[in-house]
């Protein structure tokens, strides 16, 4: 478990006594907080300063990263599992143009029964492009979520990272 610097800690406190949170204890505010579903925790940040102080706590940042984690590895799952279906998937293309002998013996009752059958193969494949037109959406929006969550976790964590850089030079 990370520990709080004293000058987080100060500032921590100065936050407190400004904020109307000051009932519950910081610990229990950054366990609820972490459990929220967020698709950005930075906006949390714009509550107040003590909620703007609890986003860069190691705490909390230990917490959002183990569960961003978890969340990216799911929605990459998810989305592999999806691919491999897709991918897996046997598509049979009918034989719709393909010459099925001579014409010219052929009476009506015939061809009509061939171009039945050419109309219902058709049918079975628009069936089968529709099917694939529908898993390639869900493809797509599997990979918009996880582009966006890996988008979120990434300016998390320059933020993070600028918090940290800037209270290590200042307790120089």
């Amino acid at each position: 478990m990370a520990v709080m610097t004293r000058n987080r800690r100060r500032k921590m406190t100065e936050a407190t006594s400004e904020s109307i949170n000051t009932v519950l204890p910081v610990e229990l505010v950054i366990e609820i907080l972490s459990l929220i579903e967020l698709t950005n925790p930075l906006e949390l940040r714009c509550v107040c300063k003590w909620w703007n102080l609890l986003m860069v706590d190691p705490q909390f940042v230990e917490s959002y990263l183990h569960r961003s984690f978890s969340d990216i590895i799911g929605l990459t799952l998810t989305a592999m599992e999806h691919i491999e279906s897709f991918e897996s998937r046997n598509v049979y293309v009918p034989a719709i143009f393909q010459e099925d002998g001579d014409d010219d013996d052929e009476d009506e009752e015939e061809a009509t029964e061939l171009l039945m059958n050419k109309a219902d193969q058709l049918d079975r494949f628009l069936v089968i492009l529709d099917s694939m037109k529908r898993n390639l959406n869900t493809m797509k929006v599997d990979m918009v979520a996880l582009k966006k969550r890996v988008k979120c976790f990434e300016s998390f964590l320059k933020i993070y990272l600028k918090s940290v850089a800037e209270s290590s030079s200042s307790s120089v």
